[in-house]
């Protein structure tokens, strides 16, 4: 009677240790969240960049096989997924990507996308590898928020429009009316170029709606970089030449090297089924990256 009876306590004991274990948990999961509450910006939509980069063809083969990873993610996640531009070479190994913009909206959509800007490397065995030899290959990633409304007024002195010619089909009107547009921030030396439309009034609209997106975009990774936490995130960052995650088909492995951790399966990665576990992974990073800055700061100035 006595053993049952301690048996019984005992099983108790371990219930509720187990209860506080998780209790403990979600306790530290509150406490991070008041020490790292959201920036402001996570809630907005994102504008999405792919561009392939070193690898000729293989470059744009990956640029077109991450393409199809985010549009499975946002599928996933409920979004909204609209190229608005997409760049592609014909070859004889189909349609390869060179370029993607994407607007992708819906619920905290920059606060999971933020931390995909960067250098995506693969190496793997291409398709147009004929002598079996590993092929190393890059993609590079730029995210940036997207706002309803982008408060930049632009002094029309700063600007340098230009019209010209329109690339497209040939034909008896082609490239003989100037409908494409050309702006010249002189201030920034950032340059947009617009010939997606007919109209020339249209193309030089969409132009000053890019140029302001790019002119937050700077605001906003300038303000970002003032932050050491965000900078060894590499979050928001528009730079091409840091290298963020490499997917190694012949081992099978994608790291993260902000991280510093492998994952195993880059089918399923590549297939969208594993990527949210690794962005909640750089999430907590970030949120003890912010941490470890707070308390840096608070000691500087005692």
């Amino acid at each position: 009677m006595l053993s049952e009876e301690m048996a019984e306590m005992a099983q108790m004991i371990q219930n509720d240790l187990v209860h506080l274990d998780d209790q403990i948990f979600e306790d530290k999961k509150n406490i991070l969240k008041l020490l790292t509450p959201k920036e402001s910006v996570d809630k907005e939509d994102a504008i999405m960049e792919l561009s392939a980069g070193v690898g000729g063809q293989e470059s744009r083969i990956f640029c077109s096989e991450l393409f199809e990873m985010y549009k499975s993610y946002a599928n996933k996640k409920n979004w909204s997924f609209n190229p608005v531009k997409i760049d592609t070479d014909v070859t004889e190994w189909g349609e390869l990507m060179r370029l993607a913009r994407i607007e992708i909206s819906g619920i905290s959509v920059f606060e999971y996308l933020k931390f995909e800007s960067g250098v995506h490397r693969v190496q793997r065995v291409p398709k147009t590898e004929s002598k079996g030899r590993i092929h190393t290959s890059t993609v590079g990633v730029v995210v940036s928020p997207k706002p309803n409304e982008i408060k930049i007024e632009l002094n029309p002195k700063d600007l340098k429009i230009e019209t010209k010619t329109s690339g497209g089909p040939g034909g008896q009107h082609a490239n003989k009316i100037e409908t494409a547009v050309r702006i010249l921030h002189i201030p920034s030396g950032i340059v947009i170029y617009n010939d997606e439309e007919r109209q020339m009034l249209q193309n030089k609209s969409k132009a000053l709606e890019n140029l302001k997106q790019k002119l937050y975009q700077k605001a906003f990774e300038d303000e970002l970089n003032k932050s050491q936490a965000n900078r060894k995130m590499q979050i928001g960052s528009s730079s091409r030449s840091e290298r963020i995650r490499t997917y190694n088909f012949i081992q099978d492995r994608i790291t993260d090297h902000r991280l510093d951790e492998n994952f195993v399966g880059i089918q399923r990665f590549l297939a969208a089924e594993t990527l949210n576990d690794l962005i909640e992974s750089l999430k907590a990073e970030q949120k003890v990256e912010l941490i470890y800055e707070l308390i840096e700061n608070f000691n500087k100035k005692l």
